[in-house]
């Protein structure tokens, strides 16, 4: 769980909310208090207004630590210049400030979370200017616009709501299937070589596909095959375009930090880059030069354009290209960080029953459209292939045919072809309908199958030319003889058609202000160092020398919770040390820890005559 800054400061309590609003004199609804504490982070000298600790230990979040949380406890990793017992209290000191929080992780223990609007802030009053574009390579090919990621998750939606994905005892999908459906996703497999959607065997494209669809609610496994659901689906269909692709856009990002979470502040440096080409190695500097790791441009380089700007080109996000045997790379024009340009075009219906299809034609009249058409690839068009078999499943799902001729004209702005009209209804008619108001029709064009006889002995009663009223005792009976016969029988009801309810501009579920399981209680600075207060207030109290035997304990204890010590040898002036390790050195005894500078060092028993276990907070008095 990763909860924004609103739901995080809406798990607070009264009480601490109060405090903060009356800090940053605002209101002390989470809307308000989010926007004050961006505002505070963005503004010049907030750095100045933070407490040294503090300082170091945001940099760690936003520049190390990144789109992670950080278990509570967990000290291994923190900045070398704090030692356990500063970094957890400046912690606390950001907790305070409202810059961190506390996160229930279930079913045990705390996590320490730092949103991310918190991280982009910081970022940004660091940072300063957008990067600039550079100039623009040469030759460089039109990018597809039919090649977004919503076109394998569309297809991939397609296959469940057709007859559903089987699934293996173990889980899998089966080889042969996983062949065919990576045929239909289309997705460039090579470009996906090293990302975490890549496995020793087993189709990317599918992967990747099966993980969009149910980090979006839509799959779920049942009787031992993947299928839709339906109402997740239904959503999903008819969002508006920049809606849609705004929700993929932040999927896309989610599961790209989830492999490389410290990487969070790169990802932002990209979006910054508007407007044109960038050259890679720049952009991947921007970033190496705040988190401290410029010497690695090189190697660093390489493996983000392996890892994520590769994927994101082949999931249409990005545009790449080498120029002067550098690596150039732009967003596409309809990725959110450019405002999401989708270009107005008009399909065609062709007398060959081939319907090319605009790429951003309004998703669920697509996915109506796959219903009773076959998808026949992708280019700057969508080739779909109208022939009897799909139009036959069509009207198996109920679709009348005066329902796929009203489409296919939406589609192109004009009525379909005279041909196409004509052989769509002789395709769409070549079944008796038994409909749910119980009337029996009959198909002019394919001959009659109920007979003189038939209908004197089910008792129907004609209502028109091939059409009879079926009495409701009778309806079994009427499924029975016709199948008999080898006839098959299409009930058409009219709740399935679901399609005529679904209506494009939805803006998805939005944000909720949800109640983050966050710690809500306001935070002391003595919570970083739990137990403390009951230590030997003699330990706590002063520098004293003490007897070998509680000398060793003392230090022990101080490497067990942490704690730093103020120590002397009897001469000259005290010193601090954070120890890590008591160990035998000869006959006597030596101490392994480190110096305020965060260096290693191995200290003699003689250096620590006189000693004081320090409680971090009294340093902030």
């Amino acid at each position: 769980m990763k909860p924004s800054l609103v739901c995080c400061l809406n798990g607070l309590t009264d009480e601490a909310r109060s405090r903060l609003s009356r800090e940053h004199k605002c209101g002390k609804d989470p809307r308000s208090l989010a926007e004050a504490i961006v505002d505070e982070v963005e503004k010049d000298g907030f750095e100045g207004r933070l407490h040294p600790w503090e300082r170091v230990a945001l940099e760690f979040l936003v520049f190390t630590q990144g789109d992670r949380p950080i278990p509570e406890g967990e000290t291994s990793g923190r900045p070398s210049v704090l030692s356990p017992s500063r970094f957890r209290t400046a912690l606390v000191l950001l907790r305070r400030r409202g810059l961190l929080f506390r996160l229930r992780n279930r079913p045990a223990g705390w996590l320490l979370w730092c949103p991310r609007e918190v991280r982009r802030a910081y970022s940004r009053s660091r940072i300063g200017e957008a990067p600039k574009e550079r100039e623009v390579p040469e030759e460089i090919e039109d990018a597809d616009p039919a090649r977004g990621i919503w076109n394998p998750l569309f297809q991939f939606a397609v296959q469940l709501e057709r007859e559903g994905i089987p699934l293996t005892r173990e889980g899998n999908v089966p080889l042969t299937v996983e062949r065919k459906l990576a045929v239909e996703l289309n997705m460039d497999e090579e470009s996906f070589s090293e990302s975490r959607w890549e496995r020793e065997t087993g189709s990317p494209a599918v992967r990747l596909a099966a993980g969009f669809t149910k980090r979006l609610g839509i799959l779920q496994k049942e009787g031992g095959r993947w299928v839709p659901r339906s109402n997740r689906l239904h959503r999903w269909l008819c969002l508006a375009w920049d809606a849609r692709i705004e929700e993929l856009f932040c999927l896309t990002r989610d599961f790209l930090l989830e492999d490389r979470p410290r990487w969070d502040g790169l990802w932002w440096q990209m979006e910054r880059c508007q407007g044109g080409w960038f050259r890679f190695r720049e952009t991947c500097l921007g970033w190496l030069a705040l988190s401290g790791g410029a010497g690695k441009l090189p190697f660093f380089a390489e493996e983000v354009e392996r890892r994520w700007l590769r994927p994101l080109q082949a999931m249409g996000w990005v545009e790449r290209a080498k120029h002067r045997g550098e690596t150039f790379w732009r967003w596409l024009p309809w990725a959110p960080p450019v405002g999401g340009d989708f270009p107005e075009m008009k399909g065609y219906v062709k007398p060959d029953f081939e319907i090319l299809v605009p790429p951003f034609l309004p998703l669920h009249r697509r996915f109506l459209l796959a219903l009773f058409a076959d998808c026949m690839g992708e280019d700057q068009y969508i080739t779909y292939e109208l022939n009897a078999d799909s139009v036959r499943r069509g009207a198996e799902k109920g679709i009348s045919p005066e329902e796929m001729l009203q489409l296919l004209e939406e589609i192109s702005g004009y009525p379909a072809p005279e041909n196409v009209a004509v052989t769509l209804r002789r395709w769409a008619g070549d079944l008796p309908v038994l409909e749910e108001v119980w009337l029996l029709r009959e198909p002019k064009a394919c001959g009659r199958w109920v007979s003189e006889e038939d209908r004197t002995a089910w008792n129907l009663d004609p209502v028109g030319d091939g059409i009879y009223l079926v009495p409701s005792n009778r309806v079994k009976e009427v499924e029975k003889r016709l199948a008999e016969k080898g006839v098959s029988i299409l009930q058409r009801e009219e709740k399935d058609s679901w399609w005529e309810d679904l209506k494009e501009g939805e803006r998805g579920e939005g944000e909720q202000e949800e109640v983050a399981p966050v710690d809500g209680r306001d935070p002391s600075p003595e919570e970083a160092v739990p137990g403390f207060q009951q230590l030997p207030k003699l330990w706590t109290s002063g520098m004293r020398r003490y007897h070998p035997s509680t000398l060793r304990e003392l230090l022990n204890r101080a490497v067990s919770m942490e704690l730093d010590v103020l120590h002397s040898s009897g001469k000259g002036e005290p010193d601090r040390f954070t120890p890590t390790k008591i160990v035998p050195d000869g006959e006597g005894w030596k101490v392994r820890g480190r110096d305020p500078s965060g260096k290693k060092r191995h200290l003699p028993m003689e250096a620590f005559a006189e000693v004081q276990l320090l409680a971090p907070w009294h340093d902030l008095i």
